[in-house]
């Protein structure tokens, strides 16, 4: 099963259809800087971590970096964060939205209205 994964990159949200989608979006310089902040749907904290992987060419190495999302251990929950940082990107983008709607509600509205990234 696919997992929705939301990155917080200084109040600019993305939405990711699946983890492969989001490893494949993000850039090794940028996680080192620490710049994402990266949940799941449920509000679970996600780590990135970057693998490099070296091949020996003619004249010396070439090292491929790859990002990898992982579970944060110990699981870190903050649904009330993340409500909060998409209900103010609602806000910031002139997305209309009820004060009463919920985390599952908020993130559907914006994946409609936003899309996924690719």
């Amino acid at each position: 099963m696919d997992m929705l994964i939301i990155v917080n990159n200084n109040g600019d949200i993305s939405f990711f259809a699946n983890i492969k989608d989001a490893e494949l979006y993000l850039e090794p310089d940028d996680i080192k800087q620490n710049f994402y902040e990266i949940f799941n749907r449920n509000g679970d904290l996600l780590k990135p971590i970057i693998l490099k992987n070296s091949k020996k060419f003619l004249f010396g190495n070439f090292i491929k970096e790859n990002i990898q999302i992982t579970p944060h251990i110990p699981n870190i929950n903050d649904r009330e964060y993340l409500f909060k940082l998409l209900f103010n990107f609602c806000n910031n983008i002139k997305l209309e939205v009820p004060k009463e709607i919920n985390l599952n509600d908020l993130i559907d509205k914006l994946i409609k209205e936003i899309g996924f990234t690719k």
